[in-house]
């Protein structure tokens, strides 16, 4: 008789026995493993049997994610693991791939998703 490689998609944590286990979503085997292993962060696994893709910039994943996300407004992502916050005097809408400067008579705050005017009476001649 001869070993038997355990198949892409599956762990075999029992050497003794068929004791399949099918990798959960958000994890993958690419076959004669003992455990699954998890979809790292920046990256998307939407099959248990491949490492998946790269999330692209203006998206982001977080371990043993199946898909990535939209990046959140008031950050960039350039195609990451985390939002990164944009800063005073910056802005961006929702899957930015970086932030863009706050314009003359308008104000930002880190984490800003728009840029706001200031009110009557008020300038900012700078972001």
């Amino acid at each position: 008789t001869e070993c038997t490689p355990c198949p892409a998609g599956y762990a075999c944590p029992n050497s003794t026995h068929d004791s399949r286990v099918q990798c959960q979503p958000g994890t993958f085997s690419l076959g004669n493993l003992s455990a699954c292993s998890v979809c790292p962060a920046g990256f998307a696994c939407p099959s248990q049997t491949s490492m998946g893709s790269a999330c692209s910039a203006g998206t982001y994943s977080v371990n043993g994610s199946v898909a990535c996300l939209p990046c959140p407004a008031g950050s960039y992502c350039p195609g990451s693991s985390q939002p990164i916050q944009c800063v005073n005097g910056t802005y961006s809408s929702s899957s930015a791939t970086a932030c863009i400067a706050c314009p003359l008579g308008h104000y930002c705050v880190n984490g800003s998703s728009a840029a706001v005017p200031c009110s009557p009476g008020q300038f900012a001649t700078s972001p």
